[in-house]
Order: C-alpha cells, then sequence, then structure tokens
C-alpha cells in the first residue's frame, strides 16, 4: 500500500476517528486507526466495539492499494509535529513508512486483518434530516445529559422517530432539554423509545460538518445507525426506562413572554 495525503487535512480526519479509540486496558489492537485504500478511495476507520465510525479521507494520490493500521498516539504526533503540506503512507514487508518533507517515521505493521469490521449502513428504511439541524439538536439536548446516573437511561439523548419530524430529549433528573426538527420518514421507519450514548451524540456533533446538506438515520433494535457521503456511524443503544418527559411540559398555559434573544443571552451571562 501507497498513498499521498494532505497532512492538516488528514490530522483533522485522523483525530475525529482516533477519538473512539479505547484506552489501553482494553484490547491493543483497537488503539489503532484503520486507512482502507482502494479504487473507490480512501477511508479511516475505528471503533471500541460499542460505537463505530468510518470517514472519507482527504482527496489523496493512490500509488497502490491495500490496508494497514496506524497506531493512534504515534501517527497523531507525527501528524501534529510534522509541518509539512503532504504525508506518504507506505506498507513496506513488517513496517509503515511515513514521509513528510525531510522526515522520515519508521512504524510497525499489525495485520489489519484482526481488526473489527466497522458495520455498514445497508438499511432501506430510515428517516433523513438536515445534518446541521441533527446538528443543533446534539447541541440542545447534550447539556442536560447526566454521564454519571445510576439510571443508565439518563446518560444518553432519547430519539423519536415521527412521520414528518425528530423529537431529541435528555434530562438528568433537575433539567430537561427537548428540540424538535423536522424529517422524513423513509419506508414507514419509526422508532418511540430509542437512547443513544452521549458519547455517540458528541462524536456526532463533532463529526457533522455545516457543509454537510442531508443525513440518514436507522434504528435497529440494539443500535443507531448514520450516514452521509463523508461518514458512516455506528452505536448501541442504552437499555432501562426513560422518564416520561411529556408529563413534565404543560400543554397549556397562560403564561407567556417574548424577549429579545440576543438581551435575553448577554443578561443571563451577565
Amino acid at each position: 500500500m501507497k498513498i499521498t495525503l494532505d497532512r492538516e487535512r488528514t490530522l483533522n480526519v485522523f483525530q475525529t476517528a482516533a477519538a473512539i479509540a479505547p484506552g489501553k486496558n482494553i484490547k491493543p489492537i483497537l488503539q489503532n486507526v484503520k486507512l482502507d485504500v482502494n479504487g473507490d478511495g480512501s477511508n479511516f476507520s475505528a471503533t471500541d466495539t460499542e460505537i463505530g465510525i468510518k470517514l472519507k479521507a482527504p482527496e489523496s494520490e493512490i500509488k497502490k492499494e491495500g490496508t494497514v493500521l496506524l497506531p493512534v498516539d504515534r501517527f497523531a504526533s507525527i501528524l501534529r509535529e510534522n509541518k509539512s503540506q503532504s504525508i506518504s503512507i507506505e506498507v513496506k514487508e513488517n513496517n509503515i513508512i511515513v514521509k513528510g518533507g525531510r522526515s522520515r517515521f519508521k512504524l510497525p505493521s499489525i495485520d489489519p486483518k484482526e481488526f473489527p469490521d466497522v458495520r455498514q449502513f445497508g438499511k432501506d428504511k430510515y428517516h433523513e434530516t438536515s445534518a446541521r439541524s441533527f446538528k443543533e439538536l446534539v447541541k440542545r439536548t447534550i447539556i442536560s445529559v447526566d454521564p454519571s446516573a445510576n439510571r443508565f437511561a439518563l446518560s444518553g439523548v432519547l430519539l423519536e422517530m415521527h412521520d414528518n419530524c425528530i423529537i431529541g430529549v435528555s434530562t438528568d433528573g433537575r433539567r430537561m432539554s427537548k428540540m424538535e426538527i423536522p424529517a422524513q420518514s423513509v419506508n414507514g421507519h419509526e422508532s418511540t423509545s430509542t437512547i443513544v450514548p452521549a458519547k455517540a451524540m458528541s462524536l456526532i456533533e463533532r463529526t457533522l460538518d455545516d457543509a454537510d446538506s442531508e443525513i440518514q438515520i436507522a434504528i435497529s433494535d440494539n443500535d443507531i445507525l448514520i450516514k452521509n457521503p463523508r461518514l458512516t456511524m455506528y452505536s448501541r443503544l442504552l437499555e432501562g426506562r426513560f422518564p416520561k418527559w411529556r408529563d413534565a411540559i404543560p400543554e397549556e398555559s397562560n403564561y407567556k413572554i417574548e424577549l429579545p434573544a440576543g438581551d435575553m443571552l448577554n443578561t443571563v451571562r451577565q
């Protein structure tokens, strides 16, 4: 395998994928990011068995197809410290040769066949919505998640899929956040009680770009799958009973106050 990539853009994509890699107490092979290079392009993949992601690499010059496992810590350090515009990766025998400018690094190579595959989307029933809207939903709901809660249901965001919308809700028992965005159900896809872990939601917010247009979201019994032209991601769902959040919001209220958003935000900050 041999490929040449833009160093700075590769660093951004690699760091996003590497955020999933587990700590050193888990399987050592999972502390790598897999780079697949083939005729369809190149992709970075990472997983901790609970969450997995596949990201399209920046435009590259492919000289030889293949697959390689890149150690998270060492390769990220090379990308950060090397200041050349482009960087090349080549597999020779049992070594990975990384070149950038006048620098040359040699890393040990691990058999990529031992690395778990990241699940493909492959669903004919899903919801489709704006990537920007879903990113905003994550941003506005994840603030009320309680990751240290003894009740697993409170350590994630509840997603409800309806015919023409997606509702996101989170609570830590003291406060609650809720947002609704427009969406389209394809082939009758729906879900009424799906709790997505906070780690997965944070990764979604970090990965989605404002330039992205639509994303597809599919829910099965045990996981959530997300796809757009740049990425494919899956996450296991949380088990547990989410509080009856609708009971906390009055259907009707006799009180309504309209305030300028900018002035209100400035006052709260002060």
